[in-house]
């Protein structure tokens, strides 16, 4: 896929999270970290379905802030993160973030790799929809209770 991914969990046999190039062909989706070193690998065949979304993250601009005040610069900070989401026919679902990808972008990327194996694109059949990723205000919200 040409960019940075980072794996957070959710396939028994690839429990620890970690940041690599994600490559998607035909055979298998992988994630290979630094010294060629495999942090997940899915054969093509045992994926239902994907499930692409976006959120905006903001950036940490604490300088900017403190130089140009709370409505400078600080107010700007904010930028993309792709979710792909990955369901197993075995109930499993890979959780993988994509930074500075809209989920337009996200998913017109990974359109002709879905087009050409006929992978489903949404929550599984049967599930109404996959757990919500939360944004940094919910995360707040949920803090200050």
């Amino acid at each position: 896929m040409g960019s940075g991914a980072t794996y957070h969990g959710g396939l028994a046999w690839a429990p620890n999270p970690g940041w690599g190039e994600l490559t998607l062909n035909d055979e298998v989706v992988e994630l290979v970290g630094r010294g060629n070193k495999l942090i997940v690998k899915v054969g093509v065949s045992v994926i239902e379905s994907v499930e692409v979304m976006s959120e905006q993250v903001a950036k940490s601009r604490i300088g900017a802030v403190l130089v140009f005040g709370v409505l400078g610069l600080g107010a700007k900070a904010s930028r993309d993160r792709g979710t792909l989401l990955i369901h197993l026919k075995n109930g499993q679902t890979g959780f993988f973030t994509i930074a500075d990808y809209s989920e337009h972008q996200l998913l017109a990327k990974l359109a002709p790799w879905i087009h050409a194996l006929g992978i489903f694109v949404g929550p599984p059949p049967g599930k109404s929809h996959s757990p919500a990723v939360s944004s940094v205000a919910d995360e707040l919200v949920k803090l200050a209770a």
